[in-house]
């Protein structure tokens, strides 16, 4: 009987060796390849300190701070254009001429009227003066000349009623009639605004009314202006709050316009403005492609000899391209920007540098 076991145990024993033999291999194998996967390129920069600002952002329309639309006074007939839309004026000038068919004719009947009532206010006084008229009528006589002098003062007061005026300095922005038009009293002719005084109008949440202050900076920002960025201040806060939508509505004063030569705000253009509410001269600046979110967690990649560890990153103020470490992170550290999707903590990482850096010849030492 044991003669015939020891065969069999001998084979069992044979093929556990040779199994655990090849399982150490695979492990072998494993780590080796492991030990040997290829760096993942990154784009990296060091982090420094600087100035960033804490701010609301809104959105609104340029407006000209002054601005009026000019009205018929009298109904007529547009005899004269003395303007075109973007004509500078000045207060008063002259912008059109209305005429009222008839109106001359009018003027002339109370000419005569006046005529014929000072006539017979001569005669009644030459006839009181012999005792044939009463003194009632004498007065009466007097009374005619006064309201035919006072129709005839009227007549002539709306005749000046046709000439349209400019009622501010500024550039004639729209032209609403056409010459030979007939229009009403109270038709709109023409916009006239300032151009050197503009302004936008934000509505912003209630909740930063008590940050909000009068001449606080503004940076305004447009397609139309291209990477170009604007300056205004806030000019007023509303004392009021929407109660529809529960925001204030904040006045920024953007001056003539200007940005940079030939580069203007106008009015109609629609801009983003960002309100500054509070500045850190020496914050530890995050660009904000390094920074990665898990469950809305921030997080970024710091690059320590060759391997990318991952730190949690307590954010602060923020504006268009940084984000404030409040803690997490420090200056001088090298943080990965480009290169960090499905990257693990514990990678082995190669830094390269950019194409436009490449191109220049630049290497690594962007990445800092």
């Amino acid at each position: 009987m044991h003669t015939r076991l020891f065969p069999l145990l001998v084979v069992a024993l044979g093929a556990a060796c040779a199994c655990s033999s090849k399982d150490e291999r695979g492990k072998g194998r494993g780590a080796a390849d492991a030990g040997d996967a290829p760096a993942a390129p990154v784009e990296v920069v060091t982090l420094g300190r600087g100035l960033i600002a804490d701010g609301i952002e809104g959105s609104g329309t340029v407006e000209a701070t002054r601005r009026a639309t000019v009205r018929a006074r009298v109904g007529g007939v547009v005899r004269a254009l003395k303007v075109e839309e973007g004509d500078a004026v000045e207060a008063g000038a002259a912008l059109a001429e209305i005429e009222r068919p008839g109106f001359d004719s009018l003027v002339a009947q109370a000419r005569a009227d006046l005529a014929k009532a000072e006539a017979d206010l001569e005669a009644a006084e030459r006839l009181s003066a012999q005792g044939l008229l009463p003194t009632a009528d004498r007065d009466e006589a007097k009374h005619a000349v006064g309201r035919a002098r006072g129709a005839l003062e009227r007549q002539k007061a709306e005749r000046g009623l046709g000439a349209v005026t400019a009622p501010l300095a500024g550039v004639v922005v729209a032209r609403q009639v056409e010459p030979g038009e007939a229009i009403s009293a109270g038709a709109p002719l023409f916009e006239v605004a300032d151009l050197r005084a503009l302004e936008v109008n934000l509505p912003v949440p209630e909740r930063h009314l008590a940050r909000l202050r009068v001449g606080a900076p503004a940076e305004i920002t447009a397609e139309g202006l291209g990477e170009t960025e604007g300056r205004g201040r806030v000019a007023r806060v509303a004392p009021t709050v929407d109660a529809r939508t529960g925001t204030v509505k904040v006045t920024v004063d953007l001056g003539d316009g200007a940005v940079s030569e030939g580069v203007r705000l106008r009015p109609g253009m629609f801009v983003r403005a960002r309100v500054v509410l509070d500045t850190r001269p020496d914050a530890v600046l995050v660009p904000k492609r390094a920074v990665v979110y898990e469950d809305d967690r921030p997080f970024v990649f710091v690059v320590e000899d060759g391997v990318a560890r991952r730190r949690p990153l307590t954010p602060g103020y923020a504006d268009r391209e940084h984000v404030e470490a409040r803690a997490g992170v420090a200056a001088g550290a090298t943080v990965v920007v480009f290169g960090h999707r499905g990257l693990e903590d514990g990678a082995k990482v190669q830094v390269v540098a950019p194409p436009a850096a490449a191109d220049a010849g630049v290497d690594g030492g962007r990445a800092g």
